[in-house]
């Protein structure tokens, strides 16, 4: 995995000296990544979202992950927010509020401080339950690439399975914390997750990979569209 995540990284033009912000829950995939960029030499530095959904268990998550960084000198960011006060003040569901909070104070973080990118610790199965959620709301043709690299926005564990990342953690003896909302399914993905990808498993036991495979040629599919798009705008608009 090691080697794989190391072209992954070279192939989306990050090198040692590029300097990353982190996201880190805690749990097993941004543990895995913070392991990874760590005994490569990567310049990261950690940013931490504490949601105070979860009581005293978000308040140990993030003791958890400063003293990962404190003991290994990776510079810790931390933002305390009441979600659901926040999500009822913006009329908007506890997940699309923890998105919002979390990614606008990332943007906030990478220009004050001058970060390259931002990487979060999304897979593989993460993009296949994204096409899924898409399909199930209703979605165009950009609703079909799943997870994708941004220009400031890097997923450096596309390529990986959560399979892959349960592996390495356990190889590697890899510390993380369980969050116990994973297993709530009144939230879309995790009824995804826990419901409807075991049942399409029992049809394909393959289907991750099979829809991974899927994803990427609809990419290409969409970077063909997009281009064509251009094209005849540019040869009809000046």
């Amino acid at each position: 995995m090691n080697s794989l995540f190391l072209k992954q990284m070279n192939k989306i033009g990050v090198s040692q000296k590029t300097n990353i912000l982190l996201a880190v829950s805690g749990g097993i995939d941004s543990m895995v990544l913070f392991d990874l960029l760590l005994k490569n030499n990567f310049s990261f530095s950690v940013a931490h979202c504490n949601f105070s959904l979860r009581g005293c268990e978000s308040d140990e998550d993030s003791t958890f992950i400063k003293t990962i960084c404190d003991l290994n000198s990776i510079k810790f960011f931390m933002k305390k927010i009441n979600t659901t006060k926040y999500a009822d003040d913006n009329n908007l569901s506890i997940q699309m509020a923890a998105r919002k909070i979390r990614y606008d104070w990332f943007k906030i973080l990478r220009e004050d401080c001058n970060f390259s990118f931002i990487a979060t610790a999304h897979h593989c199965n993460d993009s296949v339950e994204t096409l899924l959620i898409n399909l199930i709301r209703g979605t165009g043709i950009s609703g079909l690439h799943g997870i994708n690299n941004l220009s400031d926005l890097i997923r450096p564990l596309l390529s990986f399975s959560k399979h892959d990342i349960l592996n390495y953690a356990k190889k590697n003896a890899i510390v993380y914390r369980e969050d116990s909302s994973n297993q709530d399914d009144k939230y879309i993905r995790n009824k995804v997750r826990n419901r409807i990808i075991p049942i399409m498993q029992e049809i394909n036991p393959n289907v991750l990979n099979s829809i991974g495979s899927t994803i990427t040629r609809l990419r290409d599919v969409e970077r063909i569209y997009n281009q064509f798009i251009f094209e005849k705008k540019s040869s009809l608009i000046s």
